[in-house]
């Protein structure tokens, strides 16, 4: 979403106030100047996200390259997508990347990319998901700051919020999964895109990955880029693997309020102690990645929850055993932890 489509959508606002007579023209003109700086910074970020997004893809593009495909032949069967107009690799020249162990170049995948986006966004809008009230800050994030606090009930009321929310939902979905996410965990689990968007999107949030990725953000030109990277798809593998399990283990489509608020405190609790929870190989690993982290510049704060990425997705089984058993989440972790170490490693 550029700079037009925020203009657009501001003044879709702002042109309803004046028509209600809640503005004059005059106070329209001068406040849409004062925001000019602000919207700038607003798509400047998504511009970012996009970026960090097809860093990742590239760093993962050879390890994909048969999703990718699956992927384009997907788009294909739909009629979504017409290979030779995009300039996208044939099956045989597919075959000839996965020889040389190499994977689509960066301006391919983000062809595949913008695709994802388009379709994704063409199928969500027809689902309920973007009237679930948790999405609401979505909305009031798109907008400046002096809109939000000026003018909450007309954004709520604006006549394109369905659309703007399934934009922003659709971006933070596909840039932080990756774009063949989705088509992915259809094909492994069977769900809906619907209902995989709303376990990723409580997923992202029971693990707290914008806290994480807002933090890599401010490591720039501190770390070297592939380190940040590195912390990216580590997370994006956490929330992947949470995404799974919030498919194959609660009831569907997820509410996301409900979702988020069971698991969030109870997966916080039980990561905060993970250095003490942890015994043989499990801590280890843990101690590996923390100094592996903290050697290359990475703030220990932030390489302490990048270390525990590995051992906090068995939190969701926690809270949720907890929650069955009537234990604090603390008690079963203790005994969960205590009996993974005593498991015999698979040989």
């Amino acid at each position: 979403m550029d700079t037009s489509d925020h203009e657009v959508n501001i003044k879709i606002l702002l042109n309803g106030l004046v028509a209600d007579g809640d503005m004059t023209v005059k106070q329209r003109n001068k406040l849409l100047a004062t925001m000019t700086d602000e919207v700038g910074t607003l798509v400047l970020r998504n511009n970012y996200a996009q970026n960090t997004a097809l860093a990742n893809a590239v760093a993962q593009a050879p390890s994909l390259l048969h999703a990718h495909q699956r992927f384009m032949r997907r788009l294909e069967r739909d009629g979504h997508l017409n290979r030779p107009l995009e300039f996208l690799p044939t099956d045989r020249q597919i075959r000839e990347l996965l020889s040389a162990g190499r994977g689509l170049s960066q301006p391919e995948l983000a062809v595949l990319m913008a695709y994802t986006k388009i379709t994704v966004a063409e199928e969500l809008i027809h689902t309920g998901l973007p009237d679930d009230p948790y999405l609401r800050g979505l909305l009031h994030a798109y907008f400046p700051g002096a809109l939000r606090e000026k003018f909450p009930e007309q954004i709520d009321a604006h006549a394109l919020r369905r659309e703007i929310i399934t934009t922003v939902l659709v971006n933070d979905t596909v840039n932080t999964g990756g774009s063949t996410f989705l088509h992915r965990l259809r094909e492994e689990t069977g769900a809906s895109v619907e209902e995989i968007v709303r376990a990723q999107f409580s997923a992202r949030a029971i693990f707290g990955l914008s806290e994480v990725w807002d933090a890599v953000e401010a490591l720039d030109n501190k770390v070297a880029a592939d380190v940040q990277t590195r912390i990216r798809l580590h997370s994006r593998r956490l929330v992947e693997r949470g995404t799974r399990w919030l498919l194959g283990n609660r009831p569907q489509p997820l509410e996301l309020a409900e979702t988020i608020e069971f698991f969030s405190a109870g997966v916080a609790r039980v990561w905060d102690e993970l250095p003490k929870l942890l015994r043989g190989a499990d801590l280890e690993w843990y101690q590996s990645i923390l100094d592996e982290l903290t050697a290359a510049g990475v703030p220990e704060e932030l390489a302490l929850r990048v270390a525990g990425f590995s051992s906090a997705f068995p939190t969701l089984d926690i809270v949720a055993i907890a929650e069955r058993t009537g234990k604090a989440p603390m008690e079963v972790a203790e005994v969960y932890y205590d009996l993974a170490d005593a498991s015999p490693s698979p040989s």
